[in-house]
């Protein structure tokens, strides 16, 4: 790959030591005016040069920088927006990062923008983030690739990205310059499981497994994608398969517990679990999931200790933010699990489940035009909700919205729902609701809720 040009100015020259020394660690090539001229050279042309043809531009702004009447930094801007102009709009090529609070320059960039039209990084507000987002960029530049390595190295960066169909692109050019790379087989696997197209993954880690059979990883891959369509049992010979292997290998034992727990044999699920927390402690996903088989077994506090353990070892998860909330809610805490919804509702505010529970939470506190929000957004993010829609329908009936609880009701029939069975999960019967409720309920609703005669 070639340089990274790095521009700043002289008072953040401390910072830019710092960022040069990041990029360097992650071997990245590093353009900068003081390391990189050539004592006798013309440094005004090597300059532009340097910047033409870099890699990347990374554009340090400060505060400093804005307090300066004049820097060569501006020149150099310059020179990076004539060529950001060159290239295709979607290509990354100028990063723009913030040293410390200030604005990024409102220079023209062509077609009605501005450098404040491009993504920036706030490097002092967290450092560490920061700089992963920017490697995790400049690792994805197309460079002159003439290695199957490099191709599959590439691959993995795009699929850590959630780009799949580069991902498999890159794979495919890997496997093309080296039939036998069975690294890129087992990844292809990965990147078609994510694409859920499972029998294709099936027949790479098939190839991965032929090419080299004392690999553990794909096993553990084809485990996952034979879990995925419902055979478990031949995940469950993978995942041993992958563990005789590699003993200290421990993402198996995490597939391989959530197997046993798809087969509801808990004592197994918890046996695997715990292996993988032995084997690496800071992995959060055996926590969590073993939390998920102390709930189904009543074993609330051991839930909670390692749903707050997962949360600990990653603060960003929603998910066990909402599931510890399942288990306040199973404990009647309420207050303790709306805070646990509205959190994992923070983190990833297009996750319909804690909307979900939060309104079945209002439901039970009886604040039921509450509950109808929660319901409503659960709806909105997953359109083929039908567990929102029967209980939207159940706490319709508490406020005597008729005619909206006849729609939820048919709607949540229509999606498969067993909306007599739910009702009767609260309610013995008719007369039981309008006991309780003192509200009588209308002789359709009442005949849509009502068990069929033997």
């Amino acid at each position: 790959m070639k340089p990274v040009f790095i521009s700043y100015v002289r008072e953040n020259i401390d910072l830019v030591d710092k960022l040069d020394q990041e990029l360097k660690s992650h071997e990245i090539e590093v353009w900068r005016d003081l390391q990189s001229l050539n004592p006798g050279g013309r440094w005004k042309r090597e300059i532009r040069n340097a910047i033409s043809e870099g890699a990347f531009f990374i554009g340090c702004f400060s505060k400093e920088y804005h307090e300066r009447d004049e820097s060569y930094m501006n020149e150099e801007l310059t020179i990076a927006i004539k060529r950001l102009r060159q290239l295709h709009i979607d290509r990354i090529w100028f990063i723009p990062i913030k040293l410390n609070e200030c604005m990024i320059p409102d220079r023209e960039i062509g077609g009605g923008e501005t450098l404040k039209d491009l993504q920036y990084v706030e490097l002092y507000k967290d450092w560490d983030a920061g700089i992963q987002r920017i490697i995790e960029v400049i690792q994805l530049v197309p460079p002159e690739l003439d290695s199957a390595e490099e191709y599959n190295k590439r691959g993995d960066a795009y699929h850590k990205r959630g780009e799949l169909n580069l991902a498999i692109a890159d794979y495919d050019k890997a496997i093309e310059l080296d039939p036998d790379f069975h690294k890129s087989y087992n990844n292809r696997g990965n990147a078609y499981r994510d694409k859920r197209q499972f029998n294709r993954a099936i027949n790479d880690y098939n190839m991965a497994i032929e090419l080299d059979p004392e690999h553990p990883y794909p096993y553990n891959g084809r485990g996952n994608a034979y879990r995925d369509i419902g055979k478990v049992d031949q995940a469950i010979t993978d995942y041993k398969k992958a563990i005789e292997l590699d003993p200290d290998y421990h993402t198996p034992y995490n597939s391989l517990g959530e197997a046993y727990r798809e087969k509801e044999e808990f004592d197994k699920a918890i046996e695997n679990y715990t292996k993988a927390i032995e084997l690496k402690p800071d992995y959060p996903g055996p926590y969590s999931n073993r939390g998920i088989v102390y709930r189904r077994t009543g074993k609330y506090d051991l839930a909670i200790e390692d749903y707050t353990k997962a949360i600990e070892l990653e603060s960003n998860w929603p998910l066990p933010y909402n599931n510890r909330g399942n288990v306040y809610k199973d404990k009647g805490e309420f207050d303790h699990a709306i805070e646990d919804y509205a959190k994992a509702i923070e983190l990833k505010p297009d996750y319909p489940e804690p909307y979900y529970n939060s309104g079945e939470v209002y439901y039970r506190k009886g604040k039921f035009r509450r509950a109808i929000e929660y319901y409503n957004k659960a709806i909105d993010l997953k359109e083929d909700y039908g567990k929102a829609y029967n209980n939207r329908a159940e706490t319709w009936l508490h406020i005597k919205e008729w005619r909206r609880a006849r729609a939820d009701l048919n709607t949540a029939k229509n999606m498969g729902m067993n909306i007599i069975a739910s009702f009767h999960n609260e309610y013995a019967s008719i007369s039981d609701f309008e006991q309780k409720t003192g509200i009588q309920l209308p002789e359709d609703i009442a005949a849509l809720l009502t068990p069929p005669q033997p």
